[in-house]
């Protein structure tokens, strides 16, 4: 049963507008005809009224009742027990459009079986500022260009539909605009309308997991708030230098799973440089191909704290200007041909809590210390690199400790001493100074530690 709620006192003496009150009841009985409505709720915005449903008074001098409580808000669907739930067979009435206060109205779950459309009625409630659609599988056809007309609105979500057809270059229209999320509609196809460039209020645009193709003469540069750009698991076919006037204040950028290749002579970075503010960029799962560039990381540097191109098809080295960049917590590179050495520069970013090198052809000692390896534990994942190595005291280390978030990292072959670099041999490597977090372990494995730090140690700052 849902669960009646009392709303305000000082409603209580007034009543619903008779032909809001009809139309509200066409409505809910269009999305669950097993329920009688009229006998339910014989007030809507009574004394009683359900989960799901806000009813206030609204100053409307244009209004017959001008002293009548208005429904202000209409959630519908799988959110809480207890929250006005849809039929098999539910649809949206057009009398929709005579609920003119709405300031939200949000359906999820509710269209699962039965086919139904977003209908264009919904544009006539010019009051709307947050409509929702999400994980309603049977909500099919197109995005109505009508929605345009919603001139208040401030967060278009439509989230998990079976949505189809290209996103409507009308909604470059809906200034007020600061969320707009079209994402898992996999019928969702075509370009990125260039007339996103006017929703200049913007902050969230994720139209990730859909069919979209295409960024071909995108320009977001004038999006001055925009802080979120997700246009993850498409089928955007373009260099990543198509994407060179991006908003400067971006804070995560998501273009992993698509087809993106690298920019102007392979330098994948340059477009980029100018995200100063840039705190999470997700490029993997893309054809980028060539080297990681080896210049341009450190004007990044300042805010970025993840950074994953893993399965790109990137061949080389790894770049040692990768350490220009302090505020690093995760680095994903798995799944690449890169070659050569992990750059000792790597050691030095102590905000690193996770690090994805696994499956590519790195070769040399691990430069990683002790204390560093302990504070990864699992998420440090160099697997399927067979020809790196830990110098013989850290692996010695690692076989000896008797922590689980050291054990699964003894699976490498220790180095051939008679081949260290000299950086890496006995007497060059001062103590850390969190030696401290491995010597909890017992008194045995204690000594044994404060006996190799006086010879070897790789200095993780």
């Amino acid at each position: 049963m849902w669960i009646i709620v009392a709303i305000s006192g000082q409603q209580d003496e007034q009543s619903m507008d008779p032909a809001e009150k009809e139309a509200f009841f066409q409505v809910m009985e269009s999305l669950n005809s097993e329920w009688d409505w009229r006998s339910l709720l014989p007030d809507p915005c009574g004394e009683n009224t359900l989960q799901g449903m806000i009813c206030d008074v609204v100053d409307d001098a244009n209004s017959s009742f001008p002293n009548s409580i208005h429904l202000v808000g209409l959630s519908v669907g799988k959110i809480q027990s207890n929250t006005p739930s849809c039929s098999a067979n539910a649809t949206i009435h057009p009398s929709i459009a005579k609920l003119s206060h709405l300031k939200s109205l949000a359906f999820y779950g509710c269209f699962t079986k039965s086919p139904a459309m977003i209908p264009a009625s919904i544009a006539a409630i010019a009051t709307l500022s947050t409509l929702t659609f999400q994980n309603n599988p049977a909500l099919q056809g197109p995005i109505p260009a009508e929605l345009a007309n919603l001139r208040n609105l401030e967060r278009l979500i439509l989230v998990g539909n079976g949505l189809a057809g290209e996103i409507p270059a009308e909604l470059g229209d809906l200034t007020s605009l600061q969320q707009l999320v079209i994402s898992q509609n996999p019928g969702i196809l075509g370009a990125l309308p260039r007339t996103l460039k006017f929703l200049s209020s913007l902050v969230i645009l994720d139209l990730s997991h859909n069919a979209l193709d295409s960024i071909a003469n995108l320009s977001l540069a004038g999006l001055d708030r925009l802080r979120k750009l997700d246009l993850s698991n498409n089928r955007i076919n373009a260099t990543l230098g198509s994407l060179e006037s991006l908003p400067p204040g971006l804070e995560l950028l998501d273009l992993s799973h698509n087809l993106l290749r690298g920019g102007r002579e392979g330098n994948f970075l340059e477009p980029l440089l100018g995200l100063a503010t840039l705190r999470e960029l997700y490029l993997h799962s893309n054809p980028i191909q060539g080297a990681i560039p080896s210049i341009g990381w450190e004007r990044l540097g300042a805010s970025l704290i993840s950074l994953d191109i893993s399965d790109s098809q990137l061949r080389g080295a790894i770049p040692s200007n990768l350490g220009a960049l302090p505020s690093l917590r995760f680095l994903g590179l798995a799944r690449n041909e890169l070659t050569g050495a992990i750059p000792r520069e790597l050691a030095r970013l102590d905000q690193l809590a996770e690090i994805n090198l696994s499956e590519n052809s790195l070769a040399g000692p691990v430069p990683f210390s002790i204390d560093s390896i302990t504070r990864f534990g699992s998420k440090l994942k160099l697997g399927n690199n067979t020809g790196l190595c830990y110098p013989p005291q850290i692996l010695s280390m690692i076989q000896q400790s008797s922590s689980s978030s050291l054990s699964s990292q003894g699976m490498l072959d220790p180095c051939d001493k008679s081949t260290l670099p000299v950086a890496f041999q006995v007497g060059n490597y001062a103590p850390s100074p969190s030696s401290s977090i491995i010597a909890r372990g017992s008194s045995t494995f204690g000594v044994i530690i404060a006996a190799t730090f006086a010879t070897f140690f790789v200095h993780s700052h």
